[in-house]
This record gives C-alpha cells, sequence and structure tokens, in this order.
C-alpha cells in the first residue's frame, strides 16, 4: 500500500465515522449498510479518536518528592506508593552519615 493510498484510506475512515456520528444509527446498522465489519469500524474508531477524549484525570503524572534523611538508620523505607495493576514502587531513604552513638 502506498503512502497516497493510505492517506486515502485513512481520509474514508474519518468521513464514515462522521458519517456513523450523523446517522442516528447502531453500529451494527450501520456497518451493514457501509458493507464493512464491526470490528474494523472499532478499530478504526479507536485509532481516529482524538486525544482530547482521553481525560486529564487518567493521565499518570509523576510529581517532584523531597524525602528528608535526618539521623535514619540504614535503609528505612519511606514511603510505599501503589499503582494500578498491583504495582507497588517503595522509596528507601539510606543514610550516608555514620549514626551517632
Amino acid at each position: 500500500m502506498t503512502l497516497q493510498s493510505r492517506a486515502d484510506n485513512r481520509q474514508a475512515w474519518i468521513d464514515r465515522i462522521q458519517r456513523f456520528e450523523q446517522a442516528g444509527q447502531t453500529v451494527a446498522q450501520f456497518c451493514l449498510a457501509e458493507g464493512i465489519s464491526q470490528v474494523s469500524f472499532y478499530q478504526w474508531r479507536r485509532k481516529l479518536r482524538p486525544a482530547a477524549d482521553d481525560a486529564p484525570s487518567k493521565v499518570a503524572r509523576f510529581v517532584p518528592v523531597s524525602l528528608h534523611q535526618g539521623n535514619l538508620p540504614s535503609p528505612t523505607a519511606v514511603m510505599s506508593v501503589e499503582l494500578p495493576g498491583g504495582i507497588r514502587v517503595r522509596l528507601e531513604v539510606t543514610s550516608s552519615e555514620t549514626p551517632r552513638s
């Protein structure tokens, strides 16, 4: 497939999805009328969905965190962060100084 035919195919799907949004039909009805599979329709709709559809609350962001050592034994678990999917990040502070007696 050439670069131009890919661009034409992409534009055809953009036009098709716009027609669907104005058609007032179910996906099944629209796909039958267009002669396309529902699987292709959903794949292209997902592929062409604007990035603006992603809600800011769904975007993972990292923020700087300062951890103050003080006179802590080495190592000391200071913080544990649980992420989606059961991933846990454990932050430890190690003292670079020799503990005072």
